[in-house]
């Protein structure tokens, strides 16, 4: 069996930048391959209009920091987190939270997803975050699974987002 050999790498804010259109592409590939299963036409086609805003972006990349993947120099996977004090539609003020994990589908089922998640739980917990959140929806069962088992919990349920049921997740650090 070989040894497959995935390497991490934490961003801060500023380095972020570096890398902004192959991190940018990368949840573009992952999450249009999910959503291309699983939305309407309809709601597909609502992503694909709102996964090009720069505010998104620029937004996202100026306050958080990102554990990134790579195996043989191709960035696979990656993981966002913003520290508290950045309140975002469903995230209260105090907490820090996840947003946008997302691995290559090809690279899926090997652990990364987990890996990626403990990363941000240390990260977090090393810089003194008290809760974390996240939200996720009812199509990303493989997420829904990593964070039961690192210990999230169910908070409630979200209003529907292009069709699909979403929940808001926390744990406390």
């Amino acid at each position: 069996m070989d040894n497959i050999v995935y390497q991490f790498e934490s961003l801060n804010p500023t380095q972020l930048q570096t890398h902004r259109e192959e991190l940018i592409s990368l949840a573009k590939k992952v999450y249009t391959a999910l959503f291309e299963k699983h939305l309407s036409e309809e709601h597909l086609n609502e992503y694909k209009k709102t996964r090009n805003l720069r505010e998104t972006w620029d937004t996202l990349f100026n306050v958080s920091h990102c554990i990134t993947c790579y195996h043989q120099q191709q960035l696979i996977g990656a993981i966002y987190w913003v520290p508290n004090g950045n309140p975002w539609k469903y995230f209260d003020t105090s907490w820090c939270y996840i947003r946008m994990l997302g691995v290559l589908p090809e690279f899926e089922g090997q652990g990364i997803g987990k890996k990626l998640t403990q990363l941000v739980l240390d990260e977090a917990r090393s810089s003194g975050e008290k809760t974390i959140a996240l939200h996720t929806s009812e199509i990303q069962e493989a997420a829904q699974h990593i964070y039961h088992k690192l210990g999230f919990v169910r908070l409630k349920e979200l209003e529907p987002i292009w069709g699909k049921r979403y929940w808001l997740y926390t744990m406390l650090l």
